[in-house]
């Protein structure tokens, strides 16, 4: 089930969205009556689509925003705005924002761009999913198994690993296996696939 929040201190819009949106019987809604009740639930937010005003008592849509880019929530934001305010639209896409609507909008028009923002948030899920299960991998390495696959990587033999390292060929023989089991690799080509898919500094 998709998740959407609205951030609107207006009673009557957040009961016009919730109303759209629950005839559409796809989506869990939440409701918030300022920016400040939901930057203090932030922590425990879950992927979703954000529609947030701009103007709003306490935190503004663009305060919420600047609270947005410092957090690591999968939200694709959708800006309500006032006619005429182009130039704090933009602002808000500089800080993330996918997409803006200007009041007074049709809802047809405003769940075109739910739709939009979270194909948006499936096609970003898509697109990190093989990094973010390479890092998962390569979290399970001890630092020494990091290091000898930092090497393999850059096309070092046993041999010469052990020189570097400051080890014996059959210790980085271990550690190798160890590395190849624990990132579920079959063969070299893999573990080195594995390692350049995590996309870090430490295999590049």
């Amino acid at each position: 089930m998709k998740i959407v929040y609205v951030v609107d201190d207006d009673e009557i819009v957040r009961a016009l969205i919730h109303s759209a949106l629950s005839a559409r019987g796809d989506a869990h809604i939440y409701l918030f009556a300022s920016g400040n009740a939901f930057v203090d639930m932030l922590d425990g937010l879950e992927e979703g689509v954000l529609l947030l005003d701009i103007h709003m008592p306490g935190l503004s849509g663009i305060d919420v925003l600047e609270h947005l880019a410092t957090s690591d929530r999968s939200l694709r934001t959708v800006v309500m705005t006032a006619k005429a305010e182009i130039p704090l639209a933009v602002r808000a896409m500089k800080l993330g924002a996918a997409d803006f609507i200007e009041k007074p909008f049709t809802m047809d028009d405003l769940t075109a761009l739910i739709d939009g923002a979270f194909d948006e948030l499936r096609d970003l899920r898509d697109e990190t999913a093989p990094r973010d299960e390479a890092r998962a991998r390569i979290d399970r390495l001890s630092q020494r198994e990091r290091e000898v696959l930092a090497r393999l990587v850059t096309g070092l033999s046993n041999k010469e690993i052990a020189v570097d390292l400051d080890l014996s060929p059959r210790t980085v023989e271990i550690h190798r296996a160890n590395v190849m089991s624990k990132i579920e690799a079959d063969s070299l080509a893999a573990a080195i696939r594995t390692a350049l898919a995590a996309d870090t500094e430490e295999f590049a």
